[in-house]
């Protein structure tokens, strides 16, 4: 769900016990972005250009099945991206609330 508001966009994420494809997708760039880029440079450091392929695949399928794992037990939430500075200051000092009501 996306609704819009002038420069603001909420969206939600996925319902507790399911998956958004969305997931999968940020699954895969976290599992083949941080722990491969780590191994791969451990190795580089030691001097070798040899790479064990087994060790890195075996990595990134756990960090893609932690990270699908995370998500599906994970509550819903709501995110609002492109809040202001001063909007998010107001709601942190309580000077400001958010609520969400029901069309």
């Amino acid at each position: 769900m996306i609704i819009k508001n002038n420069t603001m966009e909420t969206t939600t994420t996925s319902k507790q016990y399911s998956l958004k494809l969305n997931d999968f997708w940020k699954g895969l760039i976290m599992a083949v972005g941080t722990p491969v880029i780590a191994i791969m440079l451990l190795a580089l450091q030691a001097g070798s250009f040899d790479f064990d392929w087994k060790t890195i695949g075996t990595v990134a399928a756990s960090a893609l099945l932690t990270y699908i794992g995370k998500n599906f037990f994970t509550a819903p939430s709501i995110v609002v991206k492109g809040a202001t500075k001063e909007t998010i200051d107001a709601i942190d000092n309580g000077t400001a609330e958010v609520s969400v009501t029901a069309k």
